[in-house]
C-alpha cells in the first residue's frame, strides 16, 4: 500500500514539474494565473450642478441624469469619472478635447459642430417663475414688455425666448454662477426682478429644498416653448467619440425599454 502511494505521488509530482517546464518555455494561455474581471476603461465626463438632473452636494454627485448615464456606461463596459464645475467651464474643456464628453445639454447647430450627440437622456421644459403676489399670466411675450427677467449666462434657451430677448421686449438680468437658479429665485423673493426663466423641475426642486426662504414663489403654467431633450455630447476631438456614441445609444434604448429610466424619474419625482 505504501509503495502504491509513493508511486502515485511521484507521478503527480512529475506531472507538475513537467507542466512547470512547459509553461516556462511557452506562452500557453493555460498557464496564465486566474485573474479577476478585467479592469474597465475609464471615460472622463464633465457636468455641472443642475438638480434634480445633476446634484452635487457634500462632494457627492447624484441625480436622475447621473444615474442613467452611469448605468448605461457600466453596461457597455466603462467606468465613469466625473469632472464637476460650472457648465461653461466643462463645456469648454470637452470641446477642447480635455474631457471625452459633457452632459446633459440641449442640441443646437453650434454644439453639433463640436460634439456627437447621444439619443435623449431626459427632457426639459422652461417656464417663468414669479412671486406669488404677482397676478401676471401670459399668452404672448408682448405682455411681458418692460419687465425684468432673470436668465443664466452660458445656457441654451428656446428660440422664441431668444427672439423676444433680441427684440428688447423685456430687460434681461444676466447671472454667471455655478448655481444661477437660486440667485434668480432669491431676487424674485426680494422683488428685485419680476420673473426668471427656469427649467420647471430644477427651480421647483430648489424651492422645495429652501421652503423657509423661497416659499413665496411659484411659476406660470404656460411653457415658454415645447419641451426640449437633454443629451450627452461626445467631444469630436476624442478619437473614440463616434464609436462610443453608437454603443451608448444602442444600450440606452435597451435601458429605456426595460423600464429603468422610468424608475429613475420616479425616484426623483420627475415627469418622463
Amino acid at each position: 500500500m505504501l509503495a502504491l502511494l509513493q508511486k502515485k505521488f511521484t507521478f503527480l509530482a512529475g506531472r507538475g514539474l513537467l507542466t512547470f517546464f512547459v509553461c516556462l518555455l511557452t506562452s500557453n494561455a493555460y498557464c496564465e494565473p486566474k485573474s479577476s474581471a478585467k479592469t474597465k476603461p475609464k471615460i472622463k465626463i464633465g457636468t455641472a450642478h443642475f438638480p434634480p438632473f445633476r446634484i452635487f452636494e457634500n462632494g457627492e454627485l447624484s441625480g436622475s441624469d447621473v444615474e442613467i448615464v452611469k448605468g448605461v456606461f457600466s453596461r457597455i463596459g466603462y467606468d465613469t469619472v466625473f469632472e464637476v464645475a460650472p457648465f461653461k467651464r466643462v463645456y469648454s474643456m470637452a470641446s477642447a478635447g480635455e474631457l471625452s464628453a459633457v452632459f446633459t445639454m440641449t442640441r443646437n447647430p453650434e454644439r453639433e459642430s463640436q460634439f456627437f450627440f447621444s439619443d435623449p437622456v431626459s427632457s426639459v421644459m422652461d417656464v417663468f417663475f414669479k412671486h406669488k403676489d404677482s397676478k401676471l399670466e401670459w399668452s404672448s411675450f408682448q405682455e411681458l414688455k418692460g419687465l425684468t427677467v432673470g436668465l443664466s449666462l452660458g445656457y441654451s434657451y428656446p428660440e422664441p425666448f431668444l427672439n423676444a430677448l433680441d427684440a428688447n421686449i423685456f430687460t434681461p438680468d444676466r447671472v454667471a454662477s455655478a448655481e444661477p437658479e437660486i440667485i434668480h429665485l432669491r431676487k424674485i423673493q426680494q422683488k428685485r426682478i419680476d420673473l426668471a426663466i427656469c427649467e420647471v423641475s430644477v427651480c421647483s426642486w430648489i424651492i422645495g429644498r429652501n421652503k423657509d426662504t423661497l416659499s413665496a414663489l411659484t411659476y406660470m403654467k404656460k411653457p415658454i416653448a415645447d419641451s426640449r431633450t437633454f443629451h450627452i455630447g461626445f467631444s469630436r476631438k476624442w478619437p473614440e467619440a463616434e464609436k462610443v456614441t453608437k454603443l451608448f445609444n444602442k444600450e440606452l434604448t435597451k435601458y429605456i425599454a426595460e423600464g429603468k429610466r422610468r424608475a429613475v424619474f420616479k425616484k426623483y419625482n420627475m415627469v418622463e
